[in-house]
């Protein structure tokens, strides 16, 4: 299983390499909000205060991240990149075209992991966050809006565990997400964001 799996990421990273090649690096960078270095022949991507860059017209990652998903996103957002400017008005996955049939797999794999993933360093999360630029807002018990990649944000809200209820948790896309990630990408970047914020803390702390 984990062999198909791993085969099935190999051959979307490299159809998406494949639409990198084609098209025009300066009118990419206008439309992702990344920077293209001409005269290294590289995008300079930042995904949460990790940069990353991508050889041109390659679309290969330099920096082995070991993530096959992170790849795939990376170079996705590059070849999908329409120029749709955030809206600050956001949606929930199930408000996603095809969410409701991913919703299931999501909630249970990713909102309850947020909900439990920080309880014991919530601290050592709101610092992280903060120094991540992020902006608290007013949902939940905590909520921060942050920068994915891009033009790209999301909410991630947290209601804390008391004495009659689980923690819980929720999260929000800015709705011009949809012009850069399709519904299966989708269910797999707020997995990425919060590895990035785990290792963020450990590094930290």
């Amino acid at each position: 299983m984990n062999y198909v799996k791993k085969n099935n990421y190999n051959l979307a990273l490299d159809y998406s390499r494949e639409k990198i090649k084609s098209l025009d690096p300066y009118n990419t960078a206008k439309l992702s909000n990344i920077i293209f270095n001409k005269d290294l022949s590289i995008f300079e991507i930042n995904i949460m205060n990790n940069t990353f860059t991508m050889e041109y017209p390659s679309g290969k990652i330099l920096e082995k991240s070991n993530n096959l998903e992170l790849d795939i996103i990376i170079t996705r957002y590059l070849s999908n990149a329409m120029g749709a400017l955030p809206t600050n008005k956001f949606i929930t996955f199930k408000e996603i075209p095809g969410g409701n049939v991913y919703y299931n797999n999501f909630l249970n794999r990713t909102i309850k992991r947020l909900a439990y993933e920080f309880s014991d360093c919530v601290d050592k999360y709101k610092t992280f966050m903060d120094n991540l630029g992020a902006e608290k807002v007013n949902m939940g018990d905590l909520a921060y809006k942050f920068n994915f990649i891009g033009n790209t944000f999301m909410i991630f809200i947290i209601w804390f565990e008391d004495d009659e209820f689980e923690p819980n948790a929720n999260i929000l896309f800015d709705s011009n997400i949809t012009y850069y990630f399709n519904t299966e990408d989708l269910a797999v970047v707020p997995d990425i964001a919060i590895d990035l914020i785990s290792k963020g803390i450990k590094e930290q702390f």
